[in-house]
């Protein structure tokens, strides 16, 4: 059930505090994609297609981070085809498509999938935009974020320490990219055993993410969960407790109650709360955890 979770890039899109919130973003994002279906004469066949495709993509991503992800599949598929066919296949908005695609694959557990999608992605953006493109450097973390799942650690952390490069080169420090490239690596340096050098990745992401976000902002949420996981693996329950416990307030507020990372957020506390021995507590988070991921639409392959 413990892991460290990775938001990639071109998820980080919102700053949004409630969960009403996020359902208004869907319902506009969905108006505005209705909108421009209905504007179609005024505007040639080719250009009505990829203006249709990006309002696709945006309502996708946004789909997605409400955790809905049959329909977003649809729609990312959709609205690649629709590039490929007026664009052509190595464009830069063929490899956006590829790369949410991909990302979406490693959400449900598809890592295979995800893999290829990715690999796709960082090919055409390394010929396309350049090997010091931001666009390039989300590829390279996308990328090894996967290549983090299948266990290929080492081709994970030279992918990810490019994508760091460029965003410190490019945005700064103190960048919310940076930040999440921050949690990434930290995530596979836990991998590696090294856990006094992840606690401080994850402080530091977290310091930025706050800094630059706000402290209600759910990938906040995300860094707390984290810290939360390290602590707990460091024999520091009381800290753990206190991470997972804010974790849950804020990803309360932004997410939907059967929301994937919601409830692997819940699933995590009561793993923390069995190993303090608040065992009763612990089996109502761990059973609602459980109860709620079996309904989702992942491969037998996912990782939690």
């Amino acid at each position: 059930m413990a892991r460290s979770l990775q938001l990639p890039i071109e998820l980080e899109m919102f700053d949004l505090q409630t969960v009403l919130f996020g359902f208004v973003a869907v319902e506009l994002a969905r108006m505005n994609l209705k909108a421009i279906t209905n504007e179609a004469q005024n505007y040639s066949e080719n250009q009505q297609l990829l203006r249709s495709a990006t309002a696709m993509t945006r309502l996708a991503q946004v789909l997605c981070t409400q955790g809905e992800y049959t329909e977003a599949l649809m729609l990312y598929e959709q609205s690649l085809q629709i590039r490929i066919q007026v664009l052509g296949p190595e464009r830069p908005q063929v490899a956006e498509c590829l790369t949410n695609l991909g990302e979406l694959y490693r959400l449900r557990g598809s890592y295979d999938e995800a893999l290829t999608l990715q690999r796709r992605a960082l090919k055409i953006r390394e010929t396309s935009l350049g090997l010091s493109h931001p666009d390039t450097a989300t590829s390279y973390n996308n990328l090894g974020v996967v290549l983090q799942f299948k266990g290929m650690l080492d081709e994970a952390n030279s992918h990810f320490n490019k994508a760091v490069k460029i965003y410190e080169t490019v945005y700064g420090p103190n960048h919310s990219n940076v930040a999440s490239l921050l949690n990434n690596i930290a995530g596979l340096v836990r991998t590696q055993g090294d856990l006094p050098t992840t606690l401080q990745l994850y402080e530091r992401s977290l310091a930025i993410r706050e800094k630059v976000l706000g402290r209600q902002h759910p990938t906040v949420a995300e860094s707390l969960n984290n810290l939360a996981i390290v602590h707990s693996d460091l024999g520091h329950m009381t800290e753990a407790e206190s991470f997972s416990t804010q974790c849950i307030a804020i990803a309360s507020k932004f997410y939907a109650k059967d929301h994937p990372e919601l409830l692997n957020y819940k699933g995590n506390f009561g793993i923390i709360l069995k190993g303090i021995g608040k065992f009763q507590e612990a089996k109502t988070h761990i059973e609602e955890s459980l109860a709620g991921l079996r309904l989702k639409d992942f491969s037998s392959s996912h990782v939690w």
